[in-house]
Parts: structure tokens; sequence; C-alpha cells
């Protein structure tokens, strides 16, 4: 990864993850509700966006950029939340404020 910059491969972390959290949601969902179809193409899904993600971010562990790895965990939060609201039940006392889940996220730094 050498020919990109940090910023371009953060945001490229950054979106896989979101992507990837966001299908596997739906995955979860769609194999509890016996929808193999929907679970078959989500799960394509989470495969590639896998794939682009831990490869960028193992190669910026080994290389020491901690931007992409900050990426990955905000962008691995925001892909939940989404996924989550996206579902959304009649009990909101369960809905969680996207700001609360990326400050508590970025406490972890």
């Amino acid at each position: 990864m050498e020919y990109l910059s940090v910023e371009i491969q953060a945001l490229i972390v950054f979106f896989s993850e979101i992507v990837f959290l966001f299908l596997k949601t739906i995955n979860i969902k769609a194999i509890s509700n016996g929808n193999v179809t929907k679970a078959i193409f989500s799960n394509t899904g989470i495969s590639i966006a896998w794939l682009i993600g831990i490869t960028i971010s193992v190669n910026s562990i080994l290389n020491g950029n901690l931007l992409p790895i900050l990426a990955f965990l905000v962008g691995g939060a925001i892909g939940t939340f989404l996924a989550m609201n996206k579902e959304k039940t009649s009990n909101k006392d369960k809905v969680v404020s996207l700001r609360k889940v990326i400050f508590s996220t970025l406490r972890l730094f």
C-alpha cells in the first residue's frame, strides 16, 4: 500500500468498516429470519469489505500508521450504529446517538 497516502488508506478503511458492520448486522438478521438469498448476498459484501479493511489495517500496523487504525475503529462504530438504526424497533430506549458511539470509541485512545 506504499502507493496510497495514509489519509486515503484511512478513508478506504473507514468506509469498508462501515459497510462491513452494516452488512454483518443485516446478515445476522437475515439468517435469524431464514432469508437465505439475503444472507448469501450480504455475506459476499461482508467478505469483500473485510478483505479490504483488514489488508490495509494490518499493513498500517506493520508500518506504524495510526490513522487507518483509528478509522477502522470509528468506521466500525458508525457501521454498527447505522445498521442498528435501520432496523429500529419501537423500543426507543435501545437506540444510541451516533455522537455517543463515536465519543465512547475515541475514549479508547
